[in-house]
């Protein structure tokens, strides 16, 4: 006990070593799909910090970078690992939820 297997990085990271992390800066493919969904989800309503007259119409994504950061994704991985085993392990229980919008 006490020994780990090794992480593997995704396939599309540019890094290898577990020494080096980097910021890249993504394609104008992945920056639509982050528009897309940012403008699907906004809801423009007004709180109560922006008041009636601060309400924000849209927000426009600039720039979207990825974190390859092996660190933090060993991290993450081992987490992930540890809750799928736990799951196997478990029976799901499915609910009956009723969703709907206010």
């Amino acid at each position: 006990s006490g020994w780990a297997a090794p992480i593997a990085y995704p396939s599309y990271w540019s890094i290898t070593s577990a020494s080096k992390r980097e910021f890249l800066t993504e394609t104008d493919e992945v920056k639509k799909a982050m528009q897309s969904l940012l403008d699907q989800t906004w809801k423009d309503q007004w709180t109560r910090d922006r008041g009636e007259s601060g309400k924000v119409q849209r927000f426009e994504v600039v720039n979207v970078q990825r974190n390859e950061n092996p660190k933090i994704w060993e991290s993450y991985q081992r987490v992930r690992d540890s809750l799928k085993d736990i799951a196997a392990r478990s029976p799901f229980v499915l609910y009956d939820v009723k969703t709907g919008s206010a």
